[in-house]
């Protein structure tokens, strides 16, 4: 169990690295690993989620907002309170 969750917070350390053609897989990534399913949301290429004051989804949060590319090219609307929704500032490519 102690490997699983090394692995797991060494994978969210990456995700500063994530690059746009990764979105769909980190939405997808995301739902799955987000403590309480309830508050992630996605539909088609908008992500909106609520961190729920959990120090989890915080960090995740935390970590993509150190990808600056990613969040100029995703970032759409952020509130007080742990609030944020993402979609693509573009058409994305199918598949």
């Amino acid at each position: 169990m102690e490997k699983e969750a090394e692995e797991r917070l060494e994978y969210f350390a990456n995700l500063e690295t994530w690059t746009m053609k990764d979105y769909r897989e980190l939405c997808d990534f995301l739902k799955h690993q987000w403590s309480w399913q309830d508050y992630i949301k996605i539909d088609g290429d908008v992500m909106t989620v609520h961190t729920g004051g959990l120090s989890d989804n915080e960090y995740i949060i935390w970590r993509i907002m150190e990808n600056e590319m990613f969040m100029r090219l995703f970032w759409y609307y952020s509130q007080r309170g742990g609030h944020y929704e993402f979609k693509p500032a573009f058409k994305l490519p199918e598949g």
